[in-house]
């Protein structure tokens, strides 16, 4: 069983966080600035705990030797927790666990969701580092892109309605992070081509998330950005937190460069609220732009576990495993593509990615 405690109460599961990553995210939980939710498996003396942000993340402490706990763990996950984060426009929910080892009990615990465990890279910041590089960020890029810093005026405009919404999902509103919080993006014109804002602050750190448009990358405008986020977040007296997946590279050269370091791997277990079209989607968005062809291909075939494939998916699939140099799936899932819809032939003899199985025939 799990009891929910009190907004006054959630201070009681920090011991149990010593010596884990502090995340700020879950700290501004704890600290009662966000929407979220706290429960343990006693609390007169908890030993074991769960810590839902009111978004996609959640952490879980202690109670993996304990089935009762994982048992009411999941009953709340399932019927709660994941639809009220599915009503708020997320695809999953991302759980944070200690100890490390913690990862297993957790995927078995979500089987029937078709978890995925994902390595994350945890960084400590060097502010010396950082103010050498970076001690008065550029206005202006050499692109013609100005630096500004993310009011009312950009949230309110329709194309930025993700940013916007991301912000009132985080923050609780709009307004609550105009106040609170802080923003800066690249403008390229009047568009918003980049943009780093902090998604909360706890225990004296500010964690950030950060964007550029795909026609915009690799010209420094996610340094710019994520730069003056930090120059002004240090002047408020808070450090920066950076993690990120260990398959985003461009994530981890941005960080090292903005002054972190990696110090090390966590796991992170991703459970979905629709496997298959979750799959799909990080492989064709993830995976694939970041050159992680097996990672893609992987993604696809965890997908095709779920349910019978899509032609376009079976497709993508195909092009996947052929890059990934696995040539007999890629024929395999080609024919699929072909058997249930597939009907673009001349896509199929210039696609690049099949060169080698033409090659082979």
């Amino acid at each position: 069983m799990l009891h929910e405690l009190q907004k006054h109460q959630f201070w009681q599961v920090l011991p149990l966080f010593h010596g884990y990553l502090q995340d700020p995210m879950m700290h501004a939980a704890i600290e009662g600035r966000s929407k979220g939710r706290v429960y343990v498996d006693d609390p007169a003396d908890p030993e074991a705990a769960f810590v839902w942000t009111g978004t996609e993340c959640a952490y879980v402490v202690g109670g993996q030797d304990n089935l009762e706990f994982l048992r009411a763990l999941h009953e709340l996950a399932v019927e709660e927790i994941m639809p009220a984060a599915k009503s708020d426009g997320r695809d999953y929910l991302s759980l944070f666990s200690f100890p490390r080892s913690y990862a297993t009990e957790l995927e078995s615990l979500f089987s029937d969701q078709i978890p995925l465990r994902t390595p994350l890279c945890t960084f400590s910041f060097d502010e010396d580092t950082f103010l050498s590089r970076h001690f008065a960020p550029p206005r202006q890029m050499a692109g013609a892109a100005a630096l500004k810093r993310i009011g009312k005026e950009e949230l309110a405009k329709p194309e930025n309605s993700y940013l916007a919404g991301e912000i009132a999902v985080y923050w609780g509103s709009i307004d609550s992070f105009l106040e609170d919080g802080t923003g800066f993006g690249a403008l390229e014109g009047e568009n918003l081509v980049s943009w780093c804002y902090v998604q909360a602050y706890g225990q004296g750190s500010q964690t950030i998330d950060i964007w550029t448009a795909p026609g915009h990358r690799r010209q420094g405008l996610g340094t710019l950005v994520a730069a003056a986020v930090i120059a002004k977040s240090l002047s408020d007296g808070y450090a920066p937190f950076w993690i990120c997946d260990k398959a985003n590279v461009a994530s981890r050269r941005l960080a090292e460069g903005l002054g972190f370091q990696y110090t090390g791997d966590i796991f992170l277990v991703d459970v979905p609220f629709e496997p298959y079209s979750f799959y799909c989607g990080l492989a064709e968005h993830f995976f694939l732009p970041q050159g992680e062809c097996r990672q893609a291909a992987e993604a696809y075939d965890r997908a095709f576990s779920v349910q019978q494939g899509e032609a376009q998916d079976y497709y993508r699939a195909a092009v996947s495993w052929s890059l990934a140099g696995d040539r007999g799936r890629a024929l395999k899932y080609l024919q699929k593509a072909i058997d249930t819809g597939w009907k673009d032939m001349e896509r199929v003899a210039s696609e690049p990615a099949f060169a080698a199985l033409r090659e082979a025939t």
